[in-house]
Order: C-alpha cells, then structure tokens, then sequence
C-alpha cells in the first residue's frame, strides 16, 4: 500500500500551521510532493527539513488553480501511489485516525468523505455552521479523468471521480485556516477578488465569514461520536436506496460500459456501474452484444521507482534519484 500526500502551499504559511499538517502527511505518506506557489524562503526551508519532494508553480492561485492542482496530481503519479492524500497546509487529523484506519477505508470506496470542522477564534470553539464533509483521501485511478473540475475557485481537493463515487468515513479534519478574524478577513478580500459575484460559492457562505460569534464549543470526544453515529446514519439510508435502485435492473452481476473519453469498454460491478453513470464521462453499452473474453482492459503502465516525479528523470540507482532530489529544493 503506497499512499502519496499532496499539498499546494502558499506564501505565508510557515508563520501559521504549516509543520503541524507536514506532521500529517509524514505520519500517513510513503512519500509527499509540496506544490509551492510564490516565492517564501522560510516555508521552503521548512519543506526541506521534511525531506519532501518540492517544486515552484507560480501561476495565479484563484485562476489557475484546477490546473495547478492536476499537474500536481500528475506528478503525484510518477511515485506509484495505490491513494493519494491531499491536504491543505492549515489541516490535521484527529489523533483516533491511524495509518492502519487510513488503510482500512481503502477496502470501501474509491474517495472518502472526512467531516471538515472548521475551528473558530480559538481551538475552544468551532463554526457548526461551517463544517461540513469533504474529500480528503482518494484512490489513483487512471482509468478516471484525474483532472480537477475546472473552476477558478473551490475546485477541490481531488479529481470529481473521487466526489461522485466517494463514501463518508468516520473520522475529522480540524481546520485552522479561519481560526483567527485577521485570517477570515483576508479570506474575504480574496474571495472579493476573484468571486465577486459569489458563481463559485453561496453568498451565504462569503457572509459566514463576516461574522464574529463566538462559536460552539469543541468537544472532540463528542464530536467524533456524533460523526460515527451520522456516518451508520447515512450508510443505512444509502444502502435502503442502492437497493431500491437494484432491484429495478437486471440480475446481472456485471455491466458494461464506454468511457466517452476513449471509447474503451470495460465490465464493472453493477453497483459500481451506476456511480460511474452518475458522472456523466460513462455511457451503458448493451452486454448481450459484448462478450466478457472480448472487454479491452485499460493497459497497465509500469513505472520506474527511480523516476522524479518533478521532471521526469529517470535516475541508475536510488542513490542517484536522491542525489537528483536536492536539485528540486
């Protein structure tokens, strides 16, 4: 199991939260790539002492942002991961969160809903009212678009394949990136930048931020039974629907579908099947014109353990791959 952490990291953050998320990705990750956007010696410097794969891309953050985050994802891919962690440099886990639960969820879904509790003047308090669930751990599947949907703002934290087919886990991210007033106004102005006319977020949402209140009071231990309790919640009702659903269809295991992207057929679990419809990049091929011997299979790619997943370069030995890292620090 090689799970890969991802990050794009701004200016600013090594004066925040940034070492106590690089402590997340080095408790979970294999290995982790940084996407650092602007110029920030003092953030690169603490990178560094991670030993963590780094790299610049400084294009405009609310513009370019979906495909600063799909090149970062390709690169993501050159380290073999079988799942990908992604996570913003002001997040941590709650501790009940281990690498083996980490590898657990890998047995249930393809992407995995965390409930984002957004912590609120204090690490006392918390918005209610701003949290709310959201990908955080996704499997590397080629044989979905990795791209990230593209909008210039809130375009996630990992391809859409991941949202549409991801389950809700029982397990919380604490952010801090809205803690403090001074954050939360400096959130404002940006989002006036670049989303005046609130297309990429409810106005609701942008005038949340503007309010001071005092929060609700952050018990973790309550919190983390309350989200387990709503995580059994949902699991049941889905199940209740999903067999609602299945039992309108045939009794066939396996469906076949075309990914439009390609015109390549695969035969996939009827459950799964309806997922992958629901986004819209499959269509429903009639399998009793395909036989199962005759499905062409997405190729498997071998990658090189030696290759840098910055440039491309291949290295002899480890040993040189890792003389190569420092020329990316």
């Amino acid at each position: 199991m090689r799970i890969i952490g991802m990050m794009v990291c701004g200016i600013g953050e090594a004066q925040r939260y940034l070492r106590q998320s690089l402590n997340e990705l080095k408790r979970f990750c294999n290995d982790t790539i940084i996407c650092c956007n602007g110029e920030d010696k003092e953030r690169d410097g603490i990178i560094k002492e991670y030993g963590f794969w780094q790299y610049r891309d400084d294009r405009e953050w609310g513009i370019y942002q979906p495909k600063i985050k799909t090149d970062l994802l390709k690169k993501v891919g050159r380290l073999r991961p079988n799942w990908v962690l992604p996570l913003d440099a002001d997040e941590i886990f709650t501790n009940d969160l281990t690498r083996t639960e980490l590898e657990k969820l890998t047995n249930m879904a393809v992407g995995c809903y965390f409930y984002l509790v957004n912590m609120w003047n204090n690490p006392q308090h918390y918005a209610a009212g701003l949290s709310f669930w959201n990908i955080r751990f996704f499997k590397y599947e080629p044989m979905f678009s990795l791209e990230y949907e593209n909008k210039p703002l809130h375009c996630g934290l990992a391809p859409p394949f991941a949202y549409n087919m991801g389950k809700y886990v029982p397990f919380i991210v604490k952010h801090y990136g809205l803690m403090l007033k001074q954050d939360r106004e400096a959130k404002i102005q940006r989002y006036k930048q670049y989303d005046p006319g609130a297309k990429w977020k409810s106005p609701q949402y942008y005038e949340a931020l503007g309010k001071d209140g005092s929060g609700t009071e952050y018990n973790e231990e309550e919190l983390i039974k309350k989200v387990r309790d709503d995580v059994l919640k949902i699991g049941k009702q889905k199940e209740v629907d999903e067999n609602n659903l299945y039992n309108t269809m045939n009794s066939k295991k396996y469906l076949f579908l075309k990914r439009l992207s390609d015109g390549i057929i695969i035969d996939v679990e009827q459950g799964q099947a309806f997922d992958l419809l629901a986004t819209k990049k499959f269509s429903l091929v009639n399998d009793t014109k395909v036989e199962r011997g005759a499905v062409v299979k997405e190729p498997h790619i071998e990658q090189n353990e030696n290759e840098c997943p910055i440039c491309g370069f291949v290295a002899k030995s480890s040993g040189g791959l890792r003389l190569h890292k420092v020329r990316h620090k």
